[in-house]
């Protein structure tokens, strides 16, 4: 029930935003974010290998302690590992193809890529109520900040796009807080 709850917070969030999205911002403004983040969605499993399931995966067949710490250490190499390799790549890409947002844009994908490593680590450790906690920091703190920076501040996609990183971020810190 809590899995289910996280879950859908995420999911729901995007579906309520949507009225101020269409209020608020021009078609092309949400055309834009509806491509990050769709982006996001498709760049993640690749940016990070899908190590955060493998992540989940060994460690909750893995009883040894030290195993596992060995296990969440080697997730969090490759996942360094490849983001800084991703990094390179990108502003490298972006010095030829100039990309409006580029630097949100980097901070999003890297703020999601810790979020979705971190998430996965709190539910291997069962530690659900964390991972359901986490989800609905980030979805109120999405909300808030989104309702905010798109309504009351010049920032339209700028400030979606900080507004994600924010949640991510917040969630990240919290679930590093909460599982030490």
């Amino acid at each position: 029930l809590i899995l289910l709850m996280a879950k859908i917070s995420t999911q729901i969030i995007n579906f309520f935003l949507i009225p101020l999205y269409t209020a608020v911002l021009t078609t092309q403004e949400y055309g834009t974010i509806d491509i990050y983040t769709s982006l996001a969605m498709i760049l993640i499993p690749i940016l990070t290998l899908q190590i955060e399931m493998a992540l989940f995966r060994y460690y909750i067949v893995n009883n040894n302690e030290k195993d596992r710490k060995e296990i969440i250490s080697s997730s969090f190499t490759v996942v360094i590992v490849m983001s800084i390799i991703a990094s390179v790549l990108y502003w490298i890409l972006t010095m030829f193809f100039k990309l409006q947002y580029r630097g949100l844009l980097y901070g999003y994908y890297l703020s999601l890529m810790i979020s979705t490593i971190l998430l996965q680590v709190c539910r291997a450790r069962g530690d659900n109520i964390g991972y359901g906690s986490s989800n609905f920091i980030s979805s109120t703190i999405t909300v808030i900040l989104n309702i905010l920076f798109v309504k009351f501040s010049p920032w339209k996609i700028e400030g979606v796009l900080v507004s994600m990183i924010t949640a991510q971020l917040i969630a990240s810190i919290y679930i590093i807080y909460r599982s030490k």
